[in-house]
């Protein structure tokens, strides 16, 4: 046991003195370079983003010092490009403190960090960190469950990144589009952003987004209790996650497909995907996601009627969601609770059955209250049926008639027979324009086989040309060559004659003269 302690030990030493040693380089390279412009670069891109996932602080401080260095340069600076490129930088800083901020539920010191950055953005005219900067405050407003405004801002960055063609950025803001959508209960417009993003994912290879799309289909079926089509889906998403290695997402699809089981009353295979989805979470460090698996833990073992074990899990999540204020989260849980002592009392009677229904009456107001607020109808749907059922057994016919109608116009609001239509609908346009996309691009690869075979066809027929050309040249030249040898001989032959005729002629000539002699 000491050996592996030691070995654990030794490991973290490492992993930290590796990333010490890290930044120790990172910062020789800020202090040799020569220019503010290289220095603002290093700190936003380099130091404190390596700084953000372990030292949060540490990495807001860095991006202080980049906006101190931008605002020195803008302040004595002449050149106007130069000022320029400061003001873009100071307006990166900004943004990422934002992000950070974020990422430590500081929603409004968020929000304050992102509005300055947008608003030297717009004075620079830099629209690739407008729409940055939309995008990043439409996730903080959903974080703040202000849907509306969230998706207000969503859109704002979508216009701008479908102007400057982003493809990458558009498949992920339509994910949170169809998110906040389905926040709100408005699952026909969820779908519709979810199916915009797959689309945009598969043209910009976004596997991140692909899965992530669905995953949050699987979800849209599962509210409508629609579970083998769930979990359809999810495994779809599993097998794009199993390849990347990406723990935390996978381990939402794995508590996905247990609520799936859950459903439907499968609740031994339920607890098997909610254990691996939790040990997920612990590997990762996720305290968060570490509450949601054992809310549903204690949900599964409710179901069994396991109460003590429901409880235990039960508070475990309670304790991280008021740690963090997660009101969606707390909305949910209040009402499990509540529906809990609602199955104690039943097997109690007396005061005791009283007690136990007052303590199940107060999480369920608890619950429905924080509905209000979030104004989530799906929540609202919840918290009402369940206090309908409180009213009921405490005797109080008037409240459980009033949450009763209030569950039926909610609930025909969410699933209204034009809803599942619109979403049976959507899906199947999704499906055709999916098979068409495939159609034309099969279309286009044939096109582009038949152009290749065309395009060697004429390089074939080229090379046959330039093939007989050369034997046609290489005939004449041969032909020409044996008429130029046939005609040298010929023509020494004449001259051999003429040769051999001259000094006939020169001998007879010798003797005749001879002879007159």
């Amino acid at each position: 046991m000491r050996f592996w302690l030691f070995i654990f030990l030794f490991l973290i030493n490492c992993n930290v003195n590796a990333k010490d040693s890290q930044l120790d380089s990172l910062w020789n390279e800020f202090n040799k370079a020569k220019n503010d412009s290289i220095k603002v670069s290093i700190l936003n891109n380099d130091i404190a983003y390596s700084l953000e996932s372990t030292y949060p602080d540490s990495a807001i401080n860095v991006y202080k010092k980049a906006i101190t260095i931008s605002d020195l340069n803008i302040k004595k600076g002449t050149n106007a490009i130069l000022i320029n490129n400061f003001y873009n930088e100071k307006a990166n800083s900004l943004r990422y403190i934002g992000l950070v901020l974020n990422n430590q539920y500081q929603y409004r010191s968020s929000l304050e960090s992102l509005l300055q950055a947008l608003k030297i953005y717009l004075s620079t005219g830099n629209k690739t960190g407008q729409a940055l900067c939309y995008h990043s405050m439409g996730v903080v407003y959903d974080n703040m469950n202000k849907y509306d405004i969230a998706i207000t801002n969503y859109k704002k960055a979508t216009k701008l990144f479908i102007e400057l063609n982003k493809l990458n950025n558009l498949s992920t803001c339509y994910v949170n589009i169809g998110v906040s959508y389905q926040n709100k209960g408005a699952y026909n417009e969820a779908l519709n952003n979810y199916l915009e993003s797959i689309k945009y994912a598969e043209k910009s290879n976004n596997k991140n987004d692909l899965s992530t799309s669905y995953t949050n289909i699987g979800n849209l079926y599962q509210i409508q209790k629609e579970y083998n089509k769930a979990i359809e889906y999810y495994n779809k998403s599993i097998e794009i996650l199993l390849k990347s290695n990406n723990k935390r997402n996978l381990a939402s699809c794995y508590n996905n497909i247990g609520s799936s089981y859950s459903g439907k009353n499968n609740i031994d295979k339920a607890l098997f995907y909610y254990f691996q989805a939790l040990n997920l979470r612990k590997e990762i460090g996720d305290e968060k996601g570490m509450a949601s698996v054992c809310h549903n833990i204690g949900g599964a073992y409710q179901d069994k009627k396991d109460y003590q074990k429901a409880i235990e899990f039960y508070n475990k999540s309670l304790e991280v969601d008021e740690k963090f204020d997660d009101k969606e989260g707390l909305s949910t849980l209040y009402n499990n609770i509540s529906t809990l002592y609602q199955e104690l009392s039943d097997s109690l009677s007396g005061e005791k059955r009283k007690a136990h229904l007052k303590i199940a009456l107060e999480f369920a107001i608890k619950s429905n209250k924080i509905a209000e607020d979030l104004n989530s109808l799906p929540r609202k749907k919840t918290a009402s049926l369940t206090l309908m059922y409180i009213y009921r057994k405490l005797g109080n016919t008037t409240l459980s008639l009033k949450y009763a109608i209030k569950y039926i116009e909610i609930n025909d609001e969410l699933f209204s027979e034009e809803k599942s239509k619109a979403l049976a609908e959507a899906e199947s346009k999704f499906e055709s324009e999916k098979k068409q996309l495939q159609i034309e691009k099969l279309n286009k690869e044939k096109e582009l086989d038949k152009q290749v075979i065309i395009s060697q066809d004429e390089r074939n027929k080229k090379q046959q040309i330039i093939t007989f050309s050369v034997i046609g040249g290489l005939i004449i030249f041969l032909f020409f060559s044996i008429l130029v040898l046939r005609l040298y001989f010929q023509k020494k032959k004449a001259n051999n004659l003429l040769a051999e005729q001259f000094i006939e002629i020169q001998q007879n000539n010798e003797e005749i003269t001879a002879q007159r002699d």
